[in-house]
């Protein structure tokens, strides 16, 4: 997949989970795979008390999503940041890899 494309897939299901109710915040990460294939992961902060799930966010996704994609998994976190308040995508990265 070029990389353009891939790019505008991160940013629409970025878009996508942050309408949703509830999201305060999310970051989609591109991961390579051993395979050499590349999957998305959604890493989501839910505002305080909310009932966000996974399933929910997928088929939020592939409902909406001009391409039919949604993220392989939803990971629910505080997204980390950068002293200068960057989102650290190195670190979400890392945490794929684990």
């Amino acid at each position: 997949m070029e990389n353009t494309e891939l790019n505008l897939e991160v940013r629409e299901l970025e878009k996508l989970i942050g309408c949703i109710n509830g999201v305060s915040d999310v970051v989609v990460v591109s991961v390579q795979q051993p395979t050499g294939g590349r999957v998305l992961k959604a890493f989501v902060e839910p505002e305080s008390n909310n009932q966000l799930n996974e399933h929910a966010i997928i088929s939020h996704c592939l409902k909406k999503s001009s391409r039919g994609r949604a993220p392989s998994s939803v990971t629910f976190c505080k997204i980390p940041r950068t002293p200068s308040g960057k989102v650290a995508r190195q670190f979400l990265l890392e945490l794929c890899a684990v």
